[in-house]
């Protein structure tokens, strides 16, 4: 994932210090946070931008579809380390494909 080589990679399983880190960097809008390889997480200081990576070859998806992507990708976030700790942020989720040089929105969800 090329438009995310600098991106702090966390895992589910990621150690409590690399969790930290990346909570730090969250907070202090210093980074994007790569999430299992499935949601990005660029904190601006009003928000928090979720991208959720869409890797299908089929980029034709209807909006239900696209929301039902997102609604899955919010409760995985939720669920993962880091979920308590930016649940009170304000979150905007987007859908995104890697084109090789960095991400193309295909759908958002405000």
């Amino acid at each position: 994932m090329s438009a995310y080589r600098k991106a702090l990679q966390i895992e589910m399983d990621a150690s409590r210090a690399r969790i930290d880190l990346a909570e730090s960097l969250l907070r202090r809008c210093e980074g994007t946070v790569l999430l299992a390889q499935q949601i990005a997480l660029r904190p601006e200081p009003n928000r928090i931008v979720c991208e959720v990576i869409d890797d299908s070859l089929d980029s034709r998806r209807s909006p239900e579809e696209y929301e039902s992507l997102v609604a899955a990708a919010r409760e995985f976030l939720m669920d993962s380390p880091l979920g308590h700790s930016i649940a009170k942020r304000k979150l905007e989720w987007v859908v995104v494909a890697e084109s090789g040089t960095g991400t193309v929105e295909l759908w958002n969800a405000s």
